[in-house]
């Protein structure tokens, strides 16, 4: 409700700002030269530059005009710099103009990502409800069929990152600026289905509440309806990219290990709790994919496990999977770690989640020193060291190491 209000206010506070500044500058030249006057000055130069003498020779009209440059000049200052630091308008985006590259390529990606997330883990009957009132323009939806309310939920958040994107994306901007103006991001990517897939918001009632007639229908197998509409955007962004190829220049794949990121799991989720470590495998290439790409525990110290190297764990994929591709400036993540935090239903102990099944096991609590290896067919191999250990709290902790 008030954050118009509020942006207004910054908005005048920053365009007002200079005014304020030159302000204090004419105040603080005024007290110098007063300063000056009362302190080395003979009385009689005293008595000839005070200010109530001085005043009234400079006429009225000078006193105006000088305050309304110094105020006109300031204004327009601080509106300048306030304009150049939020940003200039928006204009609207031309889907037949040259695209920035970088960008074309990170939503390339990112719709593709977003399209395999709606397939993964969600029951392909789920649907999403709407209801629509006579006296209202508006669609009221309702996520369901997943098989529980958590499930119902996740859903939804999903469907509100992709309404979010749709916002990035240029082809869709404007092809349907009617949509993106959409406020709900949830309802702005529900919207967007039908257009995008021709998916129907079929009808199925008719109703009457409390005197207000409505009618009611559904879009069916919404993960699969939503992972083509993000594949479709994501080829479209593809074409959206009318440079000639040499704009985007040829850069060798390149490996990075990159972020290290501490996780607990959630008890009212998973019935118990405990912290995780992963990584991030980053591809530094503008053009070319890494193919073949694994990361491995190449050593570990003291070695409790007697069989290095092993392969570890691909986050969000199944434990027999040892090898992945990852996208021009796209990252994939890693689980090195997992262990107890302070917690009653903590797991217990230290557990290195590699992927040879049969051997994997708690660690005997004590600090380690691992050596793990990003590699990939068509890059130069990268290794980070990274020290683990339990503390005196019983929480699990990790840090990477910068070895000489």
């Amino acid at each position: 409700m008030f954050t118009g209000a509020r942006e207004r206010v910054a908005f005048w506070w920053e365009s007002c700002g200079p005014l304020w500044k030159v302000a204090g500058m004419i105040y603080a030249i005024f007290g110098a030269l007063t300063l000056y006057r009362d302190n080395f000055m003979s009385p009689e130069a005293q008595k000839r530059y005070a200010t109530m003498t001085l005043l009234p020779k400079i006429a009225w009209s000078y006193w105006v005009l000088a305050l309304v440059v110094i105020f006109v000049g300031a204004i327009l200052e601080g509106t300048f710099r306030a304009y150049k630091r939020s940003g200039s308008p928006s204009q609207p985006l031309d889907p037949f103009l040259p695209a920035d590259p970088l960008n074309v390529l990170n939503l390339h990606d990112e719709w593709h990502t977003l399209g395999d997330r709606f397939e993964d883990g969600y029951h392909p009957q789920a649907y999403a409800m709407w209801e629509k009132y006579d006296d209202d323009p508006r669609l009221f939806w309702t996520i369901t069929g997943c098989g529980d309310t958590l499930k119902n939920q996740s859903l939804l958040v999903l469907n509100e990152e992709a309404g979010n994107l749709l916002l990035r994306t240029p082809y869709f901007v404007n092809t349907f600026p009617d949509i993106a103006k959409e406020r709900d991001a949830g309802d702005r990517w529900l919207l967007a289905l039908s257009k995008l897939t021709n998916a129907p918001r079929k009808q199925t009632g008719m109703g009457v509440e409390h005197g207000r007639h409505s009618i009611s229908g559904e879009i069916k197998k919404l993960p699969a309806v939503s992972s083509l509409a993000c594949k479709q955007l994501a080829a479209k962004e593809t074409a959206t990219f009318a440079s000639p190829p040499t704009a985007i220049s040829q850069s060798p794949a390149r490996i990075e290990i990159t972020n290290l990121t501490r996780r607990v799991w959630p008890l009212e989720r998973h019935g118990f709790t405990g912290a995780e470590y992963y990584i991030d495998i980053f591809n530094g290439s503008d053009t070319e994919s890494l193919e073949g790409a694994c990361v491995e525990l190449v050593a570990l110290s003291p070695d409790v496990i007697g069989f290095l190297p092993v392969p570890l764990h691909i986050k969000h994929d199944d434990y027999e999977t040892r090898e992945f591709s990852i996208n021009p400036r796209s990252i994939r993540q890693i689980d090195i770690l997992t262990g107890p935090i302070n917690h009653p239903r903590s797991q217990k102990e230290m557990i290195i989640p590699h992927t040879v099944n049969r051997e994997r096991f708690p660690l005997p609590r004590d600090n380690y020193r691992m050596t793990i290896r990003a590699s990939a067919r068509n890059a130069t191999p990268e290794e980070a060291v990274f020290d683990a250990w339990i503390d005196r709290d019983s929480e699990l902790r990790c840090v990477r190491v910068r070895v000489p």
